[in-house]
């Protein structure tokens, strides 16, 4: 009895010592309403303040069990503000010792992380103080990974966190569980359910600390000389801080190694490490050892390693396919399909054969001509996964035959697989055939296949890996080896670059040792004479003669003798194309690059040629590549430097591919490299004597322009100097390659070294007395070595006048951005200009710009000063009838976006001048308008755009131009009605003129033009409506340019052509003085309607118009930015 009794007293004492470590568990299951027993929550009180902590019901989307706590948010039927909604535990007491707090969660990481409109955080109140902490948040990077999650986090998989609460021993504290929206507005936020809150005792680890579940490993039995990996391990950190392996060693042999690399191992907690074991067996090593991690926590991680080896049978050979070339020598392809493959059964290569009507890996000649049974051996892996459920199994064959004749026959199969997704070792008998003519081939054949129709319906096929094959006998070891083949340049080559020129060849089974010989003749070798290369099958050649051939061979040998019957083979270089007269110019636009020019490169890394997206012409130049610490090179041909003058080289280039690269639109910017980075660099080189000397860098991966090098020659006069462009890759992930095009080798004389970032400026089409403003999207550049400063500048026509001003000086490489306006005036008809500015050492530069200055009864719109996504176009009234959100275009954004409106000024620049809406074109101009759909595509659209008021003529008419964005057989197609009204803008005023006109869709640049009479309305002042018009299974329609034209001006100078609304010029009839109500006035102009000038006044807003006789006037007024024109009556 007395031991029954302390049996219990130990098990009510545990109980209770559970339950003291456990102060919270909550798991939502005995919950009948939100918030549970104990717990409080803070619903957020505002207007459209709906979803609230709700307990959440469902036994296959809860966290765990049947029930989970949730907000819901982030949905279309409730326009929610900014809000937290809070949910409180009950008030716990923490001891002297350590707790932890654990949850699971699930959230939506795109509106989280991507798109930041909502947060989840985790609060705590201590003592009851009114303030709480926020010591965790599901967007704080360092927060999220120290709780034992990887950042960032993917959406909606179930997380568990552990946050530390160390801080708050001996303290009472409540925990708060709060989703925060950080924007307003429909669709915008997300969910987030959080499940099993646990706080509870622990004993925290407070040091790196790593774990791994590996501690032993057995390698299968491998070849001597083999190269065998583990399948992948991992280990991790479960401790705090950064875990950093110091070291990697093994105990007793050195046939086994990991990939471990100590120095790239910082794992924050709960982080993981992938690597692998390696084994290469040798002779001497010993079969076991103990792989020891040493780290910076303390105890290393200690993994127990055992192999066992195997000798190859005598005269064998072991082949796993490791090599740089493939096939490997002696062996050789039938039929595409074979290759070799980064990643090998063992090793780090295998060969692959996938999906190909036929392609067999044939053998080298094999000696099968003894006494005894002979086998083959070979590890393969036959991988297939079903195209469909009910795909079957793969209809082409992976088979093994023998021929006995020199290829001649062939047996019948030795070996058919039907083992698929496993990888297995075959050791397959040969028999006693006493040939030497025999020839091994694996055979991957897919009967019947087509790919004419292309690759859209494809048979069930299977891909082969093939590894560690072990041959027998090869045919010929104990003889001389044959003569080379696979000779680089081909025989007979031409055109032949002149320097650095590798000469190579294929490699010959079992030769030792190469000799090569060079010379002018084909039997007089007196360039190169017998000069051994080893293994090596390659020779470089420094420098050749220009338009010479010379004659090459390459005589293989080894113990047995050398090779015979070695052919001689011959090459003829390029003639001279060194340049030596100026200005060269090469934009690389043509598809192969220029004779002069060389190429190098390194495993994928190379220089090429693309046609899209070059910085000017048609093509541009680039290297790119995903070979980590390889290098590739561009080189020029020669350049003869004169001695007397000063000569500079151009170009543009940018770290990326052209694909990647923008044109600056102002023509600044500049190469801010200062060094190469750890991804990738080009480097702008000069040969000047034998050696080679970097002059510039680009290694920018933030600037996406391409950028202009200027680059003074003025230490090489009189030099031969060679240039090239070498690009090097550092990381072959993360690589961007580099561009150049416009290559300028030029003199330095007396021409003028500046340069416009555009060759003309036309304004377009302008209004009657209104003026068209470039902005600054102009730049005048210095692209010479001497600081020039501006004398004047200078135009014909007194319509055009610029921002750019006398005194401006220009440093070298350096530019100003400036603006031109075109004012219209009263010319009514096309005017072509030149901008002369001319610089104190007497040079100048011109640019062309015109206009087309519109006559007196005609009112343009071009919509292209009004701000991008504006709803408000100016001079025009916009209508939302619907008032419906509208549609979304996908990767788009711009302002307004998904809000209800009519009409919205749209454009393809980038953000955020843009809207990024690349297959976009307006008519003219850079913008144009847009009218766009229901954004549930369940209602139809109807939006109206309402001209200022017009008196008509019998001659007036509007004419205007539209599309819909996409063909009826995508989206339907929109309409547009034309509407009249003669009294107001209401709509119900308007009458119908031309109605429901199908608005056709146009690619690129197209559109359709409409013109509608309004003759009918001659002499009464009317506005005109355009209304657009789409259902539901509409999207986008554009318009642009609005004519409206043939109406009568108003004399009275209160008419359409008025100025700004931020301009006031007053009083109108003027009697004495006029003032204007503007900032920044540069000049007043008062000109007679013939054009004349009668009064002008500079950096005044008042001008005395006395003296005048009566009459009507025009005032032209000259802003920083723009040149506004107006009538007034002097009286």
């Amino acid at each position: 009895m007395k031991k029954l009794g302390l049996f219990f007293l130990l098990v009510v004492l545990s109980l209770f010592s559970v339950k003291a470590q456990t102060l919270l568990s909550e798991d939502f299951e005995s919950a009948t309403s939100m918030p549970p027993q104990g717990w409080s929550v803070i619903n957020d009180s505002q207007e459209n303040s709906h979803f609230h902590w709700t307990l959440y019901e469902d036994d296959k989307s809860a966290i765990s069990g049947k029930k989970s706590a949730r907000v819901e948010c982030g949905g279309y039927t409730y326009d929610e503000p900014i809000k937290e909604e809070w949910l409180i535990t009950p008030l716990l007491q923490l001891t002297d010792d350590s707790y932890k707090l654990e949850f699971k969660w699930v959230g939506a990481s795109a509106a989280a992380i991507d798109k930041q409109e909502y947060d989840f955080q985790v609060r705590v109140q201590i003592d009851g103080q009114s303030s709480w902490t926020t010591i965790w948040s599901f967007l704080n990077k360092d927060q999220v990974e120290d709780s034992g999650i990887k950042y960032p986090w993917t959406g909606w998989l179930k997380y568990t966190s552990l946050i530390d609460l160390t801080n708050y021993k001996g303290k009472s504290i409540k925990i708060a569980f709060v989703h925060c929206k950080l924007k307003p507005g429909l669709g915008v936020g997300n969910d987030i359910k959080v499940d099993d809150i646990l706080v509870q005792k622990y004993d925290p680890i407070l040091n790196p600390q790593i774990e791994s579940a590996t501690s032993t490993y057995t390698f299968p039995v491998s070849y001597i000389g083999s190269k065998k990996y583990s399948e992948v391990l991992s280990f991790k950190n479960i401790g705090s801080g950064v875990l950093k392996v110091t070291s990697v060693s093994s105990s007793n042999s050195t046939d086994f190694s990991t990939t471990i690399i100590p120095g790239e191992v910082e794992l924050k907690k709960n982080e993981e490490y992938q690597f692998q074991l390696i084994y290469q067996p040798t002779l001497s090593g010993a079969p076991n050892t103990t792989i020891k991690i040493e780290t910076n926590g303390g105890t290393p991680l200690e993994i127990k390693v055992s192999g066992s080896k195997r000798i190859l049978p005598e005269g064998y050979t072991y082949e796993s396919f490791e090599g740089n070339v493939f096939p490997p020598l002696g062996w050789r392809i039938e039929g595409s399909g074979w290759n070799v493959y980064n990643a090998g059964l063992s090793g780090d290569r295998s060969a692959v054969v996938s999906i190909c009507e036929k392609s067999e890996l044939i053998s080298p000649r094999l000696n099968l001509s003894g006494n005894q049974e002979y086998t083959v051996n070979f590890d393969f892996l036959e991988d297939y996964e079903p195209s469909s459920d009910d795909g079957g199994l793969p209809e082409n064959y992976f088979r093994l035959y023998l021929s006995t004749d020199g290829g001649a026959t062939w047996g019948k199969p030795l070996f058919d697989n039907v083992d698929l997704n496993q990888v297995l070792h075959k050791e397959i008998s040969l028999g006693s055939p006493k040939s030497d003519n025999c020839y091994l081939k694996w055979s991957y054949t897919l009967p019947g296949l087509n790919l004419s129709g292309g690759y859209d319906e494809l048979p069930e096929y299977s891909n082969v890996y093939l590894d560690d094959v072990v041959l027998p006998p090869l045919y010929g070891s104990d003889k001389a080896p044959s003569a080379a083949t696979g000779n680089i340049p081909a025989n007979n080559a031409t055109d032949i670059y002149n320097k650095n020129l590798v000469l190579s060849w294929g490699g010959v089974l079992f030769a030792t040792n190469y000799k090569v010989y060079v010379g002018t003749e084909s039997n007089k070798f007196d360039i190169v004479n017998g000069e051994s290369t080893g293994l090596n099958t390659s020779y470089t050649l420094n420098r050749l003669d220009y338009a010479k051939t010379y004659y090459w061979k390459v005589v293989p040998s080894n113990a047995a003798g050398e090779a015979t019957n070695v052919p001689v083979w011959n090459f003829t270089v390029m003639a001279d194309q060194s340049v030596k007269s100026y200005p060269y110019i090469q934009g690389f636009d043509e598809k192969t690059f220029p004779l002069g020019w060389n190429t190098t490169k390194e495993g994928y890394t190379r220089w090429d040629l693309s046609q899209f997206n070059a910085f000017d012409g048609n093509g541009s130049a680039y290297a790119g590549g995903s070979t980590s610490n390889s290098t590739a090179i561009l080189e020029s041909p020669e350049f003869v430097l004169p001695t007397d003058k000063e000569a500079q080289i151009t170009f543009y280039w940018g770290n990326g591919v052209p694909a990647g690269l923008q044109k600056d639109p102002l023509g600044t910017a500049v190469n801010n490299t200062t060094g190469p980075n750890d991804i990738d660099a080009g480097y702008f080189e000069i040969d000047v004597d034998g050696t080679w000397t970097t002059l510039a860098i680009m290694s920018d991966k933030d600037n996406v322009y391409w950028v202009r090098e200027r680059v003074a020659l003025d230490a090489y006069k009189g030099k031969t100097v060679t240039f090239r462009w070498r690009y090097h890759v550092v990381d072959g992930l993360k690589s961007k390659g580099v561009s150049i095009d416009n290559v300028k080798v030029e003199l330095i004389g007396s021409e003028c070294m500046a340069y416009f970032n555009k060759n003309e400026w036309n304004a377009g089409e302008v209004n009657y007395l209104r003026s068209f403003s470039s902005k600054n999207i102009l730049s005048l550049t210095n692209g010479g070595s001497e600081t020039l400063k501006i004398k004047n500048v200078k135009f014909s026509k007194e319509n055009f006048t610029t921002t750019l001003q006398t005194g401006i000086t220009l440093e070298a490489n350096k530019g100003t951005v400036f603006a031109v306006i075109f004012n219209a005036g009263t010319v009514a008809s096309e005017i072509k200009d030149e901008m002369v500015v001319s610089f104190e050492n007497g040079q100048s530069v011109s640019l062309p710009v015109s206009g087309i200055a519109l006559p007196e009864d005609v009112l343009y719109y071009s919509f292209e000063d009004d701000e991008f996504a504006s709803t408000s176009p100016k001079g025009l009234t916009t209508v939302d009838v619907d008032a419906l959100a509208t549609v979304k275009p996908v990767m788009i954004n711009y302002p307004k976006i998904g809000t209800p409106f009519a009409y919205i000024v749209i454009n393809q620049k980038p953000e955020p001048e843009g809207a990024d809406w690349r297959n976009i074109y307006p008519r003219s101009g850079d913008q144009l308008l847009a009218a766009m759909c229901d954004q549930t595509h369940s209602s139809s659209t109807n939006d109206w755009i309402i001209s200022g008021e017009l008196t008509a003529t019998p001659e007036s008419n509007f004419r205007f131009y539209g599309k819909s964005y996409a063909p009826k057989d995508q989206f339907n197609l929109h309409h547009v009605s034309v509407w009249v009204s003669t009294t107001d803008k209401n709509i119900s005023s308007f009458e119908l003129v031309s109605g429901n006109i199908e608005l056709p869709h146009k690619d690129d640049y197209g559109f359709t033009e409409f013109n509608v009479d309004l003759s009918k309305y001659a002499g009464q002042k009317i506005y005109v409506g355009l209304q657009h018009i789409a259902d539901k299974d509409g999207f986008v329609a554009f318009f642009d340019d609005f004519y409206f034209e043939h109406f009568s001006y108003d004399m009275t100078g209160i008419s359409q052509h008025s100025i700004d609304n931020d301009i006031r010029v007053y009083p109108n009839p003027v009697a004495d003085v006029l003032y204007v109500e503007t900032n920044d006035v540069v000049k007043l102009t008062v000109s007679s309607l013939s054009g004349s000038v009668v009064l002008s006044e500079e950096n005044v807003n008042s001008i005395d118009v006395s003296s005048l006789p009566v009459g009507i006037y025009l005032v032209t007024i000259q802003t920083d930015d723009k040149v506004q024109t107006t009538r007034i009556i002097k009286k």
